[in-house]
């Protein structure tokens, strides 16, 4: 069975959003998978250098001495999410709140993802309960026996 060049530039995301990941508490070298996955989104962009250039020069920042480590952290992450936004738009995916969601999930351990799962299935049943007192709530009001 093929993979779509789809599922396989998907894939390639997901890896590039792990390395966001990774590189929060301290610069990350690039791995091969790394590097394998940005060349192949390279290959497949429909716009310039810039953004995979930037987006390795992000997660390998140490930071300028003297600034405190957390804010080393969140420039070096902040900058490797813009490059991640740019490397999303050069190879034409979307760039929504669902598909960033999906990045995170496929990027994730397993533990997270039944964690992802578990809310999401925790706040399916709080929505329906609530409809559900909604429709109670409703059906008193509108008593047609007294």
């Amino acid at each position: 069975m093929r993979i779509s060049q789809e599922r396989l530039i998907v894939l390639a995301l997901a890896v590039v959003r792990e390395a966001v990941e990774a590189c929060k508490p301290h610069p990350l070298k690039p791995s091969l998978a790394l590097r394998f996955a940005l060349r192949f989104l390279w290959a497949h962009s429909k716009g310039p250098r810039g953004p995979y250039d930037d987006f390795l020069s992000a997660i390998q920042d140490e930071g300028l001495p003297g600034k405190h480590e957390s804010m080393q952290r969140y420039q070096r992450t902040g900058y490797a999410e813009t490059g991640l936004t740019g490397i999303i738009r050069s190879v034409g995916m979307p760039e929504t709140p669902e598909f960033s969601q999906l990045l995170s999930e496929l990027a994730s351990t397993r533990e997270m993802r039944n964690r992802v799962r578990m809310a999401r299935a925790i706040k399916s049943v709080a929505t329906d309960k609530a409809i559900e007192d909604e429709h109670i709530r409703q059906a008193k009001e509108c008593d047609l026996s007294s």
